[in-house]
């Protein structure tokens, strides 16, 4: 990108995208910002960044607090979200799991929340598939299609579990 006036708006939007893709790598965006000087250091653009680039830096814990104190439903819980769903990739399946369920029950009320919940309960089922361990897929999916029974792929999703264990069955 060009470095003219007029651009900052430009740079922002990029250097926001790079510190939210890439949390744990921000060399990148602060070499723009303090090497090139692409921005302003007073500007709104600027502020913008830094702002994304102190979300990047939390740990699951001020991530949880921010989610709390978040506004449900607005542009800075769900840029959280993200952020924790990104830190809890990098932990262990149960250990994940078990902390958005805790904030899941703390929050029973976000919509966002559940999402991600159930998000992470339906990649859980579909890796208790692929080990074939159909119960505790089919305990997952339950509770999914609990959490949100107006989707029908919660419903697809345990008749083909119900399909798979009675084919298994069968066949034993």
């Amino acid at each position: 990108l060009p470095r003219d006036p007029g651009t900052e708006t430009l740079w922002a939007d990029l250097l926001v995208k790079l510190a939210l893709l890439r949390p744990d790598d921000t060399r990148a965006v602060t070499q723009q910002l303090e090497a090139r000087k692409v921005l302003p250091k007073e500007s709104r653009a600027r502020a913008a960044v830094d702002e994304m680039l102190a979300l990047a830096a939390l740990e699951l814990p001020e991530l949880r607090s921010g989610i709390c104190a978040a506004a449900p439903g607005s542009r800075l819980e769900e840029l959280l979200l993200v952020r924790m769903s990104g830190k809890l990739a990098g932990k262990p399946r149960r250990e994940a799991l078990e902390l958005m369920r805790a904030l899941h029950e703390e929050l029973p009320e976000r919509a966002s929340v559940r999402r991600v919940w159930v998000s992470m309960l339906t990649q859980h089922a579909v890796d208790e598939t692929t080990a074939s361990r159909f119960e505790e897929a089919l305990s997952a999916v339950e509770v999914c299609a609990r959490l949100e029974p107006h989707q029908r792929m919660h419903h697809q999703n345990r008749a083909a579990l119900l399909t798979l264990m009675s084919d298994r069955d069968a066949s034993e």
